[in-house]
């Protein structure tokens, strides 16, 4: 079975691949493909799995420690 965590790390990489490649086959400048990858690939996931409070990762004790 696959863990919240590890659901969300392969969501927002598989997520990323797709915007890169879109936005390199609009020609959008290197930089920015670079950041959409990093971004969505490695910040995003990050922020989404640390912060509880957000309510994004679906755990149910978010709501308990409010």
């Amino acid at each position: 079975m696959v863990s919240r965590e590890n659901r969300i790390i392969l969501g927002c990489g598989a997520l990323a691949l797709v915007l890169s490649y879109t936005a390199a086959w609009l020609d959008a400048p290197g930089p920015l493909v670079l950041a959409i990858l990093l971004g969505v690939g490695v910040v995003a996931p990050f922020i989404i799995n640390e912060r509880p409070d957000l309510g994004l990762s679906g755990d149910d004790t978010a709501a308990e420690r409010e």
